[in-house]
């Protein structure tokens, strides 16, 4: 895996999770190396967009792989260490002898590229839009933090717009599975871990299928923090009924009478994780963001229990994608920097 912010990290492809740059540099492409992967359908979009002009190698250890979702020119069984060992050995010859071109301009107009093509995070808005809630989270917790999310827009705008910058940082639990894993999932990373700080990313939908599982971390003392995303709406499937004229049975907002300060926002998620041992604050200002999450690594450390931060976000939000890998739609403004910017 190669950090975010490694000078030959050139972005994410794919329809959903994925960089602007990184589509557009793979659109320039003529040769694609795989390893480990599955060529997923929201990775790839059609095949013949995401095909069209590339040549394709495919390494894998598993057989049945290579070959299964397109042909590739060429399919090489290998683990992937030793692939790449020997794949380096043979560049480094080649550079010996002179024969190995040189890719410095290809790279600098990627990075130029990277630089240039990014997603706005920067709003003020109230309620909150979330790439803000991101946009703080990238700045307040450290490097070496494990993220836990599951599937939903949160998930997607996360991995749009958080860093990554070692391997399996992001836990993806649950793809187009049950929803609800984050706390449970976050209490077995910090269990493996406990050293390292790990933060879950959930939406309201998702925190309340396990959120009885904060009673078990609270019991056994196991802290850690959790980013609620609460904009009252099963936002992924409200977009995907934008494409048939629907708005149908995604809202989750009710006025609460024990919670008028909500307004319709519906479930007291503070109260909720209160009552299951957890510490919990709800935010509501952008200006808001840094000083909770703060807060919330400290108490998390200081008394050793999880710690959630509820984001009151804004309830319609579309997540950049699209049907191909030269089609994401954009919902929100976009930067187009100047070279020298």
């Amino acid at each position: 895996m190669i950090p975010d912010d490694h000078p030959l990290q050139a972005g994410q492809v794919g329809l959903q999770t994925q960089h602007r740059y990184g589509n557009a540099t793979f659109l320039e492409s003529d040769f694609v190396l795989g390893i480990g992967n599955r060529w997923a359908n929201r990775h790839t979009g059609s095949l013949e967009v995401y095909r069209r002009g590339r040549r394709f190698v495919h390494i894998d250890i598993e057989p049945t792989q290579i070959g299964r979702i397109f042909d590739p020119d060429l399919g090489i069984v290998a683990d992937a260490r030793i692939a790449l060992e020997m794949l380096i050995a043979a560049a480094e010859e080649r550079r010996r002898a002179g024969r190995l071109p040189d890719r410095s301009r290809w790279v600098a107009a990627c990075q130029a590229r990277k630089r240039r093509m990014l997603r706005r995070d920067d709003f003020d808005d109230v309620p909150i839009k979330p790439q803000r809630v991101f946009r703080e989270m990238r700045r307040s917790f450290p490097r070496e933090t494990r993220y836990v999310t599951a599937i939903g827009l949160y998930q997607i705008a996360a991995c749009q717009f958080l860093q990554m910058s070692w391997p399996r940082q992001f836990l993806i639990c649950g793809q187009a599975g049950p929803l609800g894993w984050e706390i449970p999932a976050a209490i077995g990373a910090k269990l493996a871990e406990p050293e390292r700080e790990v933060v879950a990313v959930v939406g309201d939908y998702s925190f309340q299928f396990l959120v009885e599982e904060l009673a078990m971390a609270a019991q056994y003392r196991i802290p850690f923090v959790t980013v609620l995303i609460n904009n009252a709406y099963l936002g992924l499937i409200r977009q995907g009924e934008k494409a048939y004229g629907m708005d149908y049975e995604v809202q989750l907002g009710f006025t609460n009478p024990h919670a008028p300060e909500l307004g319709d926002y519906g479930v007291d998620h503070v109260r909720a994780a209160e009552a299951f041992g957890a510490i919990a604050r709800r935010v509501t200002r952008p200006q808001e963001l840094a000083p909770a999450f703060a807060w919330a690594r400290a108490e998390a450390e200081r008394r050793q229990l999880p710690v959630v931060v509820e984001v009151i976000t804004e309830k319609v939000t579309d997540i950049a994608m699209g049907p191909e890998i030269d089609a994401i739609q954009e919902f929100e403004p976009v930067l187009d920097l100047e070279p020298s910017s």
